[in-house]
């Protein structure tokens, strides 16, 4: 490692190469040679001209004026260097243990070390198979929920290093699960308020995400995507839903996608029997054999995911029902349809067949009482979806409407001047003079209508009436 002192200066320099021959005897602009790097040593000082530096197995430096640089140069700085220092390091064959599930530690400190202090945070462990604190690979129970770190203080006659791993070990109730490698791995996973964005890390305990799902809950969607495709990837997801820790049991495994990139948007339901309360949700994405994966263990590649999901009562599914305040009305007529469904549905809809309708009063076919005019006359049959989140029932009424045409049932009585015979004597007997067509088109009615008889329907009829109905608005 050559170097320049901060006293150096372009005439020193110059000197020292006109002395010794040397074209470019530093790094740097004054010197004439390449660019030199900033280079910082903590309580070293730099002095004299051209540097050469020995840097000892022990991290110490021992350096000054050494030209030209020949071994025989060194030996006096080389005689200088100590041991070299211990490095304590160590790795688990198991980072994500169940609880009661025994982790071998290895060793992994250079220097050949001779005593060893283990110390775990927090302390609820158990040192197993005849090892203890002080042992060099000691085994070891983790007794509670939770995430670990571990120390190790590896020591030997030239010294002692201390290599500390924080939250190294994350203990669960569960088995144990993770991924490796470089390739595919969970970007995602949404699944009602979880939403949760990520990069790779193998194993990720995000239990402390949780989303609510209800007994007897129908079409719950999940979606996982894959943050690095690779191609044929696999897909698991598993519930505990009797919360016996593991995740095994039918209907557990909630999604099994093979050979398919390992993401997508599923659905699942939730079974009756499920227990009540926070359970734990695995997600896993892996790659070789064609299947979902097993919810424990290790694979080569992919990544494991935990999440909350909190099971909570659920209600029946909806028993759908309604009923109409008129079933029998004119074309035009508005008619108020009552939701009568059971169990408390939260979404609605309502088909009538023959379509011909028109809802009013700013309803919809998705209102829970809709208002509904009939367009056109007829029989139409009454169909209500009704909706809660366990599930779906239809009701279905066939022919349960009657529009008919609108007429009106007038009782009238007419009182005329009297019958008249020509002008000049009163009878009843006018069927001669009483004409065939309406006689209403004239002055002062103008009646526009084309009413006609082939012939007067009898002796009692003495005569036509025109009769003009309004609307009271």
């Amino acid at each position: 490692m050559w170097a320049l002192s901060p006293s150096d200066n372009n005439s020193q320099i110059n000197a020292f190469k006109a002395t010794y021959g040397q074209t470019f005897p530093a790094a740097g602009t004054q010197g004439g040679g390449p660019a030199a790097k900033n280079v910082v040593i903590a309580g070293q000082t730099f002095y004299g001209y051209p540097t050469y530096a020995v840097i000892c197995p022990d991290r110490t430096i021992h350096f000054d004026i050494c030209w030209p640089p020949t071994l025989s140069c060194l030996n006096s700085y080389i005689s200088q260097c100590g041991p070299p220092q211990i490095e304590a390091d160590f790795e688990a064959d198991n980072p994500v243990p169940q609880i009661g599930q025994t982790v071998n530690f290895t060793d992994l400190s250079t220097e050949n070390p001779t005593s060893w202090s283990w110390s775990f945070t927090p302390s609820t462990i158990t040192y197993v198979g005849g090892t203890n604190s002080s042992s060099q690979n000691p085994q070891v129970q983790f007794n509670a929920d939770g995430v670990y770190t571990v120390s190790l203080t590896a020591t030997n006659a030239n010294g002692s290093d201390t290599e500390t791993k924080l939250n190294y070990i994350t203990a669960s109730y569960y088995c144990g699960a993770y991924g490796g490698g470089s390739f595919m791995y969970i970007s995602n996973v949404q699944m009602g308020t979880i939403n949760n964005s990520t990069g790779q890390d193998f194993y990720s305990d995000f239990t402390y995400l949780s989303t609510d799902v209800a007994l007897n809950q129908t079409g719950v969607s999940i979606t996982v995507q894959n943050g690095a495709v690779y191609g044929g990837e696999d897909l698991g997801v598993w519930i505990d839903w009797n919360q016996d820790g593991d995740f095994y049991d039918t209907g557990e495994n909630i999604v099994c996608e093979v050979d398919d990139d390992g993401q997508g948007t599923f659905t699942f339901d939730v079974p009756g029997s499920a227990s009540l309360g926070t359970t734990k949700m695995r997600v896993r994405i892996k790659y070789f054999d064609s299947d979902c994966g097993d919810p424990c263990g290790p694979t080569t590649y992919g990544e494991v995911e935990d999440y909350s999901v909190n099971v909570i009562p659920g209600i029946a599914p909806p028993v759908a029902d309604f009923e109409a305040d008129n079933i029998a009305p004119g074309i035009g007529e508005t008619v108020n349809f009552t939701d009568l469904s059971t169990n408390d549905p939260d979404t609605w809809d309502w088909t009538f067949n023959p379509p011909t309708v028109t809802y009013m009063g700013i309803t919809n076919s998705n209102s829970k009482n809709p208002q509904v005019q009939f367009d056109a006359a007829g029989y139409y049959a009454v169909e209500l979806t009704a909706t809660n989140i366990s599930g779906s029932d239809t009701e279905t009424k066939i022919d349960y409407i009657n529009v008919s045409v609108p007429y009106i049932d007038l009782d009238i009585t007419v009182f005329l001047e009297g019958p008249y015979n020509n002008g000049s004597t009163m009878n009843t007997d006018l069927i001669s003079v009483l004409p065939l067509d309406q006689p209403f088109n004239v002055e002062p009615w103008f009646y526009a209508g084309t009413e006609s008889v082939v012939a007067i329907p009898g002796t009692d009829i003495v005569d036509w009436a025109l009769i003009e109905l309004r609307d009271a608005t």
